[in-house]
């Protein structure tokens, strides 16, 4: 992608003077020329402003699909990931010198619909007017289409336009923009453009999903028998299981499920004289069971284990752990494929895009905002980083994102009554924050300044280690998207120049079931008991669905209404005494 450079703010004053003499110049001409007149102050006006894409991380890049066409001249269909779809047409590229494309092509199709998604992307989410003016974004999803031949970009021929489903959880109209990088702004392609609300079919998913379920139908079994009611036995019938011969006794377990056939209740088994033969036969070889068979005045035939000891029980045992792990991990990849099914029966969008380039379901952000000037501190360990830094405002319930340059003093809009949280990266891929509960504590400051139109300065927090993941910036995200209340501060305070530690806790031991869960899910914090905690649910966009304070944590489950949700990805965030402890993820599926 060309990388351009957004005008500073510093720059206005010189524009300011070159348009004053543009003015001028333009009331010289004819009356007759006036029309043409103010279409060149309105075109250089809004010459103003570039945007630009201006990607922030050096090792992060946001997710992509590469789709390879063998033969552009026959028409192609892809299903995405994401469960939308491309509908390619016949001899659909060209290239530079304008001829038509018969090798094969390579697409890369990119899907931006998270906060984190947006900020890794780099793509700006801002719109210049005519006038010089900016106004935000504020977004229903967005994608990015490319083409390549051997690494060569190709564009799209006229009159061949690409068909793009786009799937994402927001509904509502939304206009469609197109990105112009040439002229560093959006262009308007459709207003009000509506969201079909639809099951989307994806049979490349529903098979991995019916894998699955045939992988984990048949559960590892745990081979250590401490507690289980043993059968020991010394004078077996082993002609037909010539692998047990040689042990002087043998302990066995019963595996049935039949209560009235459970040993416990046949006291007796064991019994001198009660049985003329006692036989054991191989039942099932891979699952290690055999069938016990007495023979007496009545016929009793059950299912067994070996019951295992010794060095055999811990090789066993050894085995279970890496099956029980092997089907964990399918349960989990299994449910998260649900979900994701569950999330695509959401809204489709369909638009022709008759060029390789960006695309965005947005609306232009309108509300009354307060302006401040605004500077940025990092500390004294991160300071020399000042220029190299990109900060967003992240607010709107999280769908709207406007940049900022970490080192210059300049003009910032933002809304008070509002969600505002400040996210910045650093070089090295580091996190700084401003919460949203750092707005609230600076709510009287803020407010100070822009009455005095004096400068804030805001005192970034510097998290720990760098950031790996696009994923790992949605949990940051959701994590300084609710902080507690001012009267919870009172209890807990927190310096603003301080990073929230965790507080030493075993956070496995925290349990969320079911999971994925319907109705109500289910928060084991015993291991936080009699602290005051909160819990916090975000959606993928980081927008808090549900939050529920703890004034003394019991060892009893807490318990969350999740039956309005919908389906989908969540995040859980815990806190206790002030501190944060975890983020888990939660899916949400329909009964």
């Amino acid at each position: 992608m060309t990388k351009k450079t957004v005008i500073p703010f510093s720059y206005f004053s010189f524009f300011k003077i070159t348009f004053l003499l543009l003015i001028l110049l333009i009331a010289a001409c004819a009356p007759d020329q006036e029309a043409t007149a103010t279409d060149q102050i309105n075109k250089a006006k809004a010459q103003l402003v570039s945007l630009a894409i201006d990607a922030p991380f050096e090792e992060i890049s946001s997710p992509s699909e590469e789709l390879v066409i063998p033969n552009p001249a026959k028409a192609s269909t892809f299903q995405l990931a994401s469960g939308g779809y491309l509908k390619v047409p016949a001899n659909a590229f060209q290239t530079a010198s304008g001829e038509t494309v018969k090798e094969a092509v390579k697409l890369v199709y990119k899907n931006y619909q998270s906060v984190s998604e947006i900020i890794t992307s780099g793509i700006p989410m801002k719109v210049a007017n005519e006038n010089g003016t900016v106004d935000w974004m504020q977004t229903g999803g967005m994608f990015e289409i490319r083409g390549y031949i051997a690494d060569k970009p190709v564009s799209l021929a006229a009159d061949k336009p690409i068909e793009v489903s786009l799937v994402s959880t927001t509904g509502g109209d939304f206009d469609v923009w197109e990105f112009d990088e040439a002229a560093g702004n959006w262009e308007g392609i459709a207003q009000n453009y509506q969201a079909q609300k639809e099951i989307i079919e994806n049979e490349v998913l529903e098979q991995e999903i019916n894998q699955l379920r045939q992988a984990i139908k048949k559960q590892p079994v745990n081979p250590d028998t401490k507690g289980q009611h043993k059968l020991l036995f010394n004078d077996l019938d082993l002609s037909q299981s010539p692998k047990l011969k040689g042990k002087s006794t043998i302990a066995l377990v019963y595996v049935g499920t039949d209560k009235a056939k459970d040993p416990k209740s046949k006291p007796a088994i064991n019994t001198p004289g009660a049985w003329y033969k006692k036989e054991l036969k191989p039942l099932d070889a891979t699952a290690g069971t055999y069938t016990l068979t007495l023979y007496g005045e009545e016929l009793y035939q059950i299912p067994v284990k070996v019951a295992l000891q010794g060095a055999e029980l811990e090789a066993a045992k050894a085995r279970y752990q890496t099956l029980l792990a092997q089907h964990q991990q399918q349960v989990k990849l299994l449910n998260e494929k649900k979900a994701d099914r569950n999330l695509q029966r959401s809204f489709r969008r369909t638009i022709s895009a008759n060029n390789m380039g960006i695309y965005n379901y947005d609306n232009r952000y309108f509300r009354e905002a307060t302006a401040l000037l605004a500077e940025f501190d990092f500390g004294p360990t991160a300071n020399h980083l000042k220029k190299e830094t990109k900060v967003y405002l992240i607010t709107a319930d999280n769908t709207v994102v406007v940049p900022f340059h970490g080192g210059s003093t300049q003009r910032m809009r933002y809304y008070p009554d509002v969600d505002n949280k400040l996210i910045a990266v650093l070089p090295g891929d580091l996190i700084a924050t401003f919460s949203e509960h750092d707005f609230k504590e600076a709510a009287d400051e803020l407010y100070e300044a822009t009455l005095g139109r004096e400068t804030y300065v805001f005192k970034m927090n510097i998290r720990s280690g760098k950031v790996e993941s696009v994923e790992d910036l949605q949990v940051i995200i959701n994590e300084i998207s609710n902080g507690m209340e001012d009267e919870e501060m009172e209890e807990a305070p927190i310096a603003k120049t301080d990073v929230v530690t965790s507080t030493p806790v075993n956070t496995t031991n925290i349990r969320l079931y079911p999971n994925p869960v319907a109705d109500l899910l289910q928060v084991d914090l015993a291991g936080l008991a009699g602290q005051r905690g909160q819990l916090s649910l975000n959606n993928q966009m980081g927008q808090q669905v549900k939050s529920l304070t703890i004034e003394d944590i019991s060892t009893a489950p807490v318990q969350l209404q999740t039956e309005a949700l919908g389906s989908g990805t969540y995040y859980l965030t815990i806190i206790a005494n002030g501190n944060f402890i975890a983020t888990k993820k939660v899916m949400k599926v329909l009964r």
